[in-house]
């Protein structure tokens, strides 16, 4: 698969990100990168409404795709983006039959809406770690967006490399210190890793147990897809550093933050 051959004016000037890092930080932040792509894009496979949780994956995909080309001194247009992604991963029969089925199968009241978000959910993070992967072994080779090439095998290989990080990542003994070393960013979905002293033990994690455990309201982008990309620029803590760190007044971090929220989800 040539994908490279769709996108035209898709790398740009050097970014200020490659010249930062040396080799070594710069693929471990690229590796970095993927992990949290995934989890997110796993995330959005939980999504109930059939269709929705395609287009979320398309925005993650995408935006993996900008944060990868920034950290090896490409850009990438939205447009150009969506036709790498449609050209390598449209390519593979098996993986453009399975998406739309295991989102259709969330029709299906009770057990076809567990089904579906389980396949999609593992699916969705699949992908993406093979996506991040391909791209990123094309890059450490010297490779940019314009002469991206693979093959549907070396896609299938790292789709099934995908589901063992999943699955690994998913394992009560790696996914509880994961959660707990965020110092309760995150709250976990096992019974196991909530039942653990770690959210007791201060009072602030004490209170989004509580919060947690008392009900849930679902994310923004169970209402609008394109809260995933505002959730990935993280621009609710580039608001907070705007304060602190620059001391920018807080009105005007504010009103910075409603234009980007305005921007991109409308």
């Amino acid at each position: 698969m040539n994908s490279g051959e769709n996108v035209e004016g898709a790398a740009g000037s050097a970014v200020v990100e490659k010249d930062m890092l040396t080799p070594e930080e710069r693929r471990y932040e690229a590796l970095h990168t993927i992990k949290n792509h995934t989890i997110t894009a796993m995330g959005v496979g939980i999504l109930p409404v059939p269709g929705l949780d395609l287009v979320a994956l398309t925005g993650v995909q995408l935006n993996l795709l900008r944060k990868l080309g920034a950290l090896y001194g490409f850009r990438l247009s939205d447009e150009a983006g969506k036709k790498l992604l449609a050209s390598l991963l449209s390519g593979y029969l098996p993986l453009a039959f399975a998406a739309p089925a295991a989102s259709i199968l969330k029709f299906i009241p009770g057990i076809g809406i567990a089904a579906g978000v389980l396949a999609q959910s593992t699916l969705a993070g699949a992908t993406t770690y093979a996506v991040g992967k391909l791209f990123l072994e094309h890059f450490e080779s010297g490779g940019n967006f314009l002469n991206f090439k693979t093959t549907s095998q070396k896609l299938r290989q790292k789709i099934a490399e995908g589901k063992e990080f999943v699955k690994f990542l998913l394992q009560e003994e790696n996914l509880r210190p994961y959660i707990e070393g965020a110092l309760g960013r995150w709250f976990p979905v096992t019974t196991a890793s909530q039942a653990s002293p770690f959210w007791q033990a201060d009072r602030h994690r004490k209170a989004v147990w509580t919060q947690f455990t008392g009900g849930t309201t679902p994310f923004d982008f169970t209402k609008n897809w394109k809260f995933t990309i505002l959730n990935n620029e993280n621009v609710w803590a580039k608001a907070m550093n705007r304060v602190v760190s620059e001391k920018v007044p807080v009105d005007k971090a504010v009103d910075e933050l409603i234009t980007r929220i305005k921007q991109v989800a409308g």
